[in-house]
């Protein structure tokens, strides 16, 4: 009996040594004697547990540590670690709740252990845990944030489904051998293919055989390229019908994302768009021949009354030499017009044949100024200013000085007789934009012209350089003076830009591309004599039109040449080969049915006979509008007798254009 007390007593102050160790943690910790009894807390395992140490027995510990199991039901009082421990199991990651007497929770995780002394007799029992509230609620909420996550994922995949099977489009993914994965329900919609025959046919194959090896070679384009290729083919229906689609693909690791959009409807009335503006701009252009059509009809009918009426008279067998040198006179200067009237639609049109010279525009200016002022009137103030000393251009002179007189023209009538003209003459490193025209750089000579008339209203500004556009009244203008001006320009590598704001005035501004090249030498004025046995009396005359032909050939006769008539470049280079000494001259006509015209055949005879003079004669061609003649002379249709007298006189030493 001795023996065991003193056995007791030494359990008890081993127990008592291992709470004392215990209590120094830094974790918490609760020591329990053999009975189970609670022998110790240490001061984090109060302040876990939210109440001070108790000395209780494991029926109360429980109770009064208000101990809960992870689910929130009273702990089971067997189950404890602490009572688990006195009975000799060792428990390791046990976890448990514990409601502290403020009503706040802690998620306690520890073990329990039994104590034993050196002879392996178990005199008690320890627990430790930690406070595993902070880990816990973070995991609460991840878990929480987990569900609400998969919801979202959930929900968007839902969503991209939806949008995936209610999708107008094509959606596709493939492989990089072109077989399609997967695709959503459009395909068999408007195909009419099942999932089977979709996904054992290759992508390209859905296209028209002529479309496969482009939409074949933009898939292959795909692979291994990080951006998305774009391309339009077609794809055919179970029916055979065609469809139009804009693709879309792009590569991500082993698959092609495919995206195409049925453009058929777009494309068809975009085609019907582009026909209907065809139509619009036929219809424009037949308007505008129509126009073109009337006013050359409404002139030249007015010339050709004037003629005929003269014509008529002269036939009365009474006429008094008085009249009938009145009405001659008459049809000449008719003539003149009517061949005024086709240079400047040859002009507008930018078809005439320019004879380019270089010369200083300030110079033919104020030559011109005297002419001027008495076309504007004296009741017309004309100033003249240049800010350069020279300025040279190439251009056609009289083109130059008719477009300077049908811009003065037009001033006067604008002023109504009355007002200021100023004439400016500068440099310009560009042609500023205007009229739907870009802007263009370069070196130019500039001619504008500034009246102080009422102005321009911006409903006319596009349409002033129209033919046969005019504000006048009836009978006051042909509506062909700014035309002529804006062919020339053209023609010439230049414009015309203008000016106006309404009760301000107008500026119309001529555009000509300035030249470093030197200026002509002024050359004599050549007096015409009399054309009988001239030095170069041979004329050989090519000329398809027989009474053109005739009328020349009596000319030159009466001049007293030697004419033999062509009526085609064939035959003339054929009379030349025969006797290439036969003749002095030749003058051929340049728009010529055949193979050759009048043109080639000069090129042709330059190299046969390089000392031949050969002159040209023509109303209209676009040859000699694109070639300026080429080295030529040219004597413009309808020429007069004095004018190809002169030119003849000189052997193709000059060249002369009326």
């Amino acid at each position: 009996m001795a023996f065991w007390k003193r056995r007791k007593s030494i359990s008890n102050l081993a127990i008592e040594q291992v709470a004392s160790f215990y209590a120094q943690l830094a974790e918490g910790a609760v020591v329990a004697d053999a009975s189970g009894r609670i022998l110790m807390v240490n001061a984090e395992a109060e302040r876990i547990h939210g109440a001070a140490h108790l000395k209780i027995g494991p029926e109360d510990y429980a109770k009064a540590y208000s101990l809960r199991t992870l689910e929130g039901a009273p702990h089971p009082l067997a189950d404890l670690p602490l009572l688990r421990a006195v009975r000799g199991e060792t428990v390791r990651e046990a976890r448990w709740r514990i409601v502290r007497p403020n009503g706040t929770s802690v998620l306690a995780i520890g073990g329990a252990s039994p104590v034993r002394d050196d002879a392996g007799v178990q005199i008690g029992a320890v627990l430790t845990m930690r406070d595993d509230t902070a880990r816990d609620v973070a995991e609460q909420e991840l878990r929480r944030l987990n569900l609400g996550l998969q919801a979202e994922i959930k929900a968007r995949i839902a969503e991209l489904s939806r949008a995936w099977e209610l999708s107008a489009d094509f959606l596709a993914i493939c492989g990089l051998d072109g077989l399609i994965i997967a695709c959503n329900p459009v395909w068999s919609r408007r195909l009419g293919f099942g999932e089977t025959t979709l996904f054992i046919t290759p992508f390209w194959d859905l296209a028209p055989l002529e479309d496969q090896e482009h939409a074949a070679s933009n898939f292959a384009l795909t692979r291994g390229r990080k951006t998305p290729v774009n391309f339009t083919s077609r794809v055919v229906d179970l029916e055979g019908r065609v469809f139009t689609v804009q693709w879309t693909l792009v590569a991500e690791r082993d698959r092609i994302y495919v995206s195409g959009r049925d453009a058929t409807l777009e494309t068809r009335t975009a085609a019907e768009l582009e026909d209907a503006h065809a139509a619009l701009r036929q219809a424009q252009k037949m308007e505008a021949i129509g126009q073109l059509t009337g006013g050359v009809a409404h002139d030249f009918n007015n010339l050709l009354t004037v003629i005929r009426s003269s014509v008529d008279l002269l036939r009365r067998p009474d006429l008094d030499e008085r009249r009938r040198r009145r009405y001659i006179d008459a049809i000449g200067e008719t003539a003149d017009r009517a061949a005024q009237l086709t240079a400047q639609l040859l002009a507008f049109a930018r078809r005439q044949p320019l004879k380019m010279e270089v010369f200083d525009a300030v110079d033919s200016v104020r030559r011109l100024k005297p002419m001027l002022q008495t076309l504007v009137g004296s009741t017309v103030t004309l100033d003249v200013e240049a800010l350069c000393e020279t300025c040279a251009v190439e251009a056609d002179r009289g083109q130059y000085e008719t477009a300077l007189i049908n811009m003065a023209v037009n001033a006067r009538d604008a002023m109504d007789g009355s007002g200021r003209l100023s004439i400016h003459i500068s440099t310009s490193d560009q042609i500023p934009g205007g009229r739907a025209a870009s802007a263009v750089s370069g070196s130019f000579v500039v001619v504008s012209l500034t009246d102080t008339g009422p102005g321009i209203a911006s409903g006319q500004l596009e349409r002033i350089f129209e033919p046969f556009y005019t504000t006048k009244a009836v009978g006051k203008g042909t509506g062909l003076g700014l035309s002529q001006v804006y062919g020339f320009a053209k023609q010439s590598g230049g414009d015309v830009r203008v000016g106006s704001q309404p009760g301000q005035g107008a500026t119309f501004s001529l555009y000509l591309p300035a030249t470093t090249k030197r200026l002509a030498e002024k050359t004599p004025a050549f007096e015409l004599t009399e054309a009988v046995a001239p030095q170069r009396h041979r004329v050989l005359m090519v000329e398809d039109n027989e009474e053109v032909g005739a009328f020349g050939r009596q000319l030159l006769t009466d001049l007293g040449y030697t004419v033999t008539l062509a009526r085609n470049a064939i035959q003339a280079q054929a009379l030349l080969e025969v006797d290439p000494e036969a003749f002095d001259v030749v003058f051929t006509d340049v728009v010529m049915p055949g193979e050759i015209n009048g043109l080639q055949l000069a090129k042709r005879l330059r190299e046969m006979r390089p000392d031949l003079p050969v002159i040209l004669t023509s109303g209209y061609s676009d040859a000699l509008a694109n070639s300026e003649g080429q080295g030529f002379d040219l004597l413009q249709k309808p020429y007069s007798m004095e004018a190809l007298s002169r030119i003849i006189q000189q052997g193709g030493r000059a060249t002369v254009a009326e």
